[in-house]
């Protein structure tokens, strides 16, 4: 449209900005696709299932059944916790690291 009125065709103005333009989004998505797929899907299925976990070791505590019968889910529940606090705090360091 802008060539046909004369205003710039796009050999001219156009080709150059192109690389550019691509370099900024690649940088971008670089930056925040770890940060992206941690938030919105990694995260909140660890919690999910660290909630399933919680709510299991409530349901035998409920029952009034000793540790030892849930001890299992206990210690999966605190090996969870450990690494999703881990995963949360290393792909934050890492975007921290790709901004500067």
């Amino acid at each position: 449209m802008f060539s046909d009125y004369g205003v710039f065709t796009l050999n001219e103005n156009c080709r150059p900005v192109v690389p550019i333009v691509l370099e900024e989004y690649v940088k971008l998505v670089n930056i925040e696709s770890p940060g992206y797929l941690n938030t919105n899907h990694i995260l909140p299925a660890a919690l999910e299932y660290q909630h399933s976990l919680i709510n299991n070791v409530k349901g035998w505590k409920n029952l009034g059944l000793e540790e030892p019968s849930y001890v299992v889910q206990l210690n999966l529940l605190k090996v969870t916790s450990s690494h999703i606090q881990a995963t949360n705090d290393k792909v934050e360091a890492m975007i921290a690291e790709r901004k500067s």
